[in-house]
């Protein structure tokens, strides 16, 4: 009788201390299921920490390394052709070619260039005009980190309207009142 658990030796009708075995019972579960949460929780974090450690850190992009394939820069901006802001990739375009990019993965980026509020530019407008990108970014293939290359000044600007033909109104880039 001595190795049956708590709660058979409590259905005995003449054991007097049923209750308090029961009790016993009741802790001994608690604390059991409490331990549990943690282990899991123990392996929860293992599991999340194993994950980041897999992907490794996150490295800067590289357009060098990306230039051999001599993709067109709208594949991965493609907001160059068809709006204000080229924009940075999707991880769906990343993954035409790197298949294990994760679906929550951020573009490894930094914005290199920014005009001042005052001042209206369309990359589309651009890019339909068949301005080059190394025009106004440098010559972007050949870096394997971006950094400010060009001035983007008034002077700049109008230069190469001047060279393309396009128009140097005023208007055609500031908005008036501001």
């Amino acid at each position: 009788m001595g190795h049956a658990p708590a709660r058979q030796l409590a259905r005995h009708s003449g054991d007097l201390y049923w209750k308090e075995d029961e009790e016993a019972v009741r802790r001994h579960r608690r604390r059991r299921r409490k331990q549990i949460r943690h282990q899991l929780g123990c392996l929860g974090f293992l599991v999340a920490a194993l994950t980041a450690w897999a992907a490794g850190p996150t490295a800067p992009f590289s357009h060098k390394i990306h230039a051999p394939l001599k993709l067109n820069c709208a594949f991965c901006h493609s907001g160059a052709a068809k709006a204000e802001r080229a924009g940075f990739p999707k991880a769906t375009t990343c993954r035409t070619c790197h298949t294990s990019f994760p679906d929550d993965a951020k573009f490894p980026a930094q914005r290199v260039y920014r005009l001042a509020d005052y001042v209206f530019f369309s990359h589309a407008s651009h890019v339909n005009a068949k301005v080059d990108c190394a025009r106004c970014h440098g010559p972007v293939n050949e870096r394997p980190v971006l950094t400010k290359e060009v001035d983007h000044t008034m002077k700049a600007c109008v230069d190469c309207h001047k060279e393309h033909k396009a128009t140097v109104v005023c208007t055609a880039c500031h908005e008036l009142g501001q």
